[in-house]
């Protein structure tokens, strides 16, 4: 087999075996739905490493059924493409799935084989996204992503929370993919192809571009932005993380998430970077991603539904990739991808925690849970280290990716924002974790600020806190956010897959048949005695922010400051009304901002 068979194999794997489940599942058992799924989930693993490991020394293209391009350039075929990024994010995407069907193992007794063919499919949506270099199919896997994406959400179709939230989801998601495949139809009128390095090609021989083609960039990255929770796009992320189960929401914080900002940077990168002006670009995704990553820490704090509270830090922390991805800095793309990538498993970890709250508490309200977790003691020091984590704790991978981006940088503001998102989402973080686990400060009564909700667990039993299904894939996840920050092999390889983000030159050259070696990145991430002493004080800063709201501190200050922060944290809930209608007008605008940003800069 020939590492171009490869790239198409992960994409059929998982496709195959959710074909296979469904045809057998009601005679298979859900043991044998798990080992099925498991199977294949290893097996897309294996192929996904070795596609990353052959394009770490230069680019693979799989044109399928050999539908290569003529003597004109052109090609009707369908073009697969893996770099380190895209073939990474396609192994992390399946290594993460063995992991949730670990968790999950025999979860959903009554409808087993459903939740494994639905995993599997989106599964496939990830991989077959993360490897297209044919725009159409990126939108296909898109949605085929996203389909299984909202099925999941509304597992528990019983319950009318999951069911809102999984609308919410789909109607926002499917307006974005409907502006995507508008800007999609814009580009093939105008060039008559769809593979990304024919049209990247054909506009840069054009000396003047047109209105046309900013309009095609804003509706084509609209529907990835959505994806990608990137400010005003947001706003359906939490409802979604709130009700979906537990090993659901790990997938959509640890991998979809990114694959959104992957798309907005890949098409750019490949087909308008030097077409459309940097600077509007630059201008664009640095404006929407501060204001998601002020917005998402401010709303993260606000939270005492557990996963809603990891959603919003979610939401955070992508706006601070969106706008290191927006500087076209090859050492800060690469930091960033190093930053996202140790965000990713920490947050998968985390989120797995709070679903074994629910299903042994049957409540994630940070309330309801206080001190009845207290005899989980190594559940309370993962709990804990993934929260510290969050903040930058040397020597975890947030810490050096963070280090990194600020380096590369230098810019002063940029090195604050970053600070601050990461002291007050992790604040949140461990503000929980010392009230559950600790049963630290004020037992506060049910009825303040709101009624505890209505939780459905993701399970009928109760299990343990310290069953190995559990601590496992926790263990195996935050050991991978440790080793990202220890071993310089891992974080070398990571930043230099996303170094070569911004080559879009070679990624064209490549699927036409002029392939070039992975670019360098230069300058390697190493660790700076600054980036310690900045990792330890924003840590010391989130715990003792943590320990101030545990004890249920009241906001202090002149009364003119409490106000406006009353005043200002109030309007957030309220535009984060959960209506639909909102929703919408607010991704409506969202449309209008881009279009604007890019023609201003």
């Amino acid at each position: 087999m020939t590492v171009r068979q490869v790239l198409p194999l992960t994409v059929a794997m998982p496709l195959g075996m959710a074909a296979v489940l469904v045809a057998i599942g009601h005679h298979a058992g859900r043991r044998m739905s798990d080992v099925l799924t498991l199977l294949a989930a290893v097996a897309t693993t294996a192929l996904g490493c070795a596609a990353t490991l052959a394009a770490s020394h230069q680019r693979v293209v799989s044109w399928l059924a050999g539908w290569s391009p003529g003597h004109d350039g052109r090609s009707v075929g369908l073009l697969l493409e893996a770099d380190a990024l895209g073939a990474g994010i396609a192994t992390l995407a399946a290594a993460l799935t063995c992991l949730a069907v670990v968790y999950g193992w025999r979860y959903f007794d009554e409808i087993a084989w459903q939740y494994h063919a639905l995993l599997l499919v989106f599964l496939a949506g990830m991989e077959g996204f993360a490897l297209s270099g044919d725009l159409f199919d990126m939108f296909v896997f898109f949605e085929l992503m996203g389909v299984a994406g909202y099925a999941l959400t509304a597992l528990k179709i019983e319950d009318r929370s999951a069911v809102q939230g999984s609308l919410n989801f789909a109607v926002v998601n499917s307006l974005g993919a409907y502006f995507s495949l508008g800007g999609i139809a814009l580009l093939y009128a105008d060039i008559g192809a769809l593979q990304l390095p024919i049209i990247g090609q054909e506009l840069r021989t054009r000396p003047n571009p047109t209105s046309f083609v900013l309009a095609a960039f804003v509706l084509t990255a609209c529907g990835f932005l959505v994806k990608a929770a990137i400010a005003p796009f947001h706003f359906w992320l939490a409802d979604a993380h709130a009700v979906a189960p537990a090993p659901v929401c790990a997938l959509f914080s640890g991998v979809m998430v990114e694959l959104g900002l992957y798309g907005v940077a890949r098409i750019y990168f490949v087909i308008f970077d030097g077409v459309l002006p940097g600077a509007g670009f630059r201008l664009a995704l640095t404006v929407l991603g501060a204001v998601g990553a002020v917005v998402g820490a401010l709303m993260c704090w606000q939270q005492r539904h557990l996963k809603r509270l990891l959603a919003y830090s979610t939401i955070a922390h992508i706006g601070i990739g969106a706008l290191t991805v927006a500087t076209g800095s090859a050492a800060a793309v690469g930091g960033a991808v190093l930053y996202l990538l140790a965000h990713a498993v920490v947050k998968a970890s985390l989120f797995l925690m709070v679903g074994g709250l629910l299903n042994r508490y049957r409540s994630i309200d940070e309330i309801a849970l206080f001190a009845r977790a207290r005899a989980a003691r190594p559940l309370a020091v993962a709990y804990l280290c993934g929260g510290a984590a969050l903040a930058g704790l040397p020597p975890f991978g947030l810490a050096l990716g963070k280090g990194f981006v600020e380096a590369s940088l230098d810019t002063p503001w940029v090195t604050l924002l970053v600070g601050l998102v990461s002291v007050v989402t992790a604040g949140a973080v461990l503000r929980t974790g010392l009230r559950v686990f600790l049963g630290l400060g004020a037992r506060e009564p049910a009825e303040a600020d709101e009624p505890p909700a209505k939780e459905q667990p993701d399970v009928q039993r109760r299990p343990a806190l310290d069953h190995i299904g559990l601590l496992g894939p926790v263990a195996v996840l935050l050991g991978a956010g440790l080793l990202l920050g220890i071993l310089p092999t891992w974080s070398r390889a990571v930043t230099a897959a996303g170094a070569g983000m911004v080559d879009g030159i070679g990624y064209v050259q490549a699927a036409l048949g002029n392939p070039t070696p992975a670019p360098s990145i230069g300058p390697v991430p190493i660790w700076r005695p600054e980036d310690v002493i900045v990792g330890l004080v924003t840590t010391a800063a989130a715990m003792a922010l943590a320990l101030w709201g545990a004890r249920g501190a009241r906001a202090v200050g002149p009364r003119r400051i409490t106000d406006a922060v009353a005043w200002v944290g109030r309007g957030l809930r309220a535009a984060h009304s959960g209506h639909l209608g909102d929703y919408v007008a607010w991704l409506l605008a969202g449309v209008g901002v881009l279009g604007v940003l890019l023609r201003l800069g």
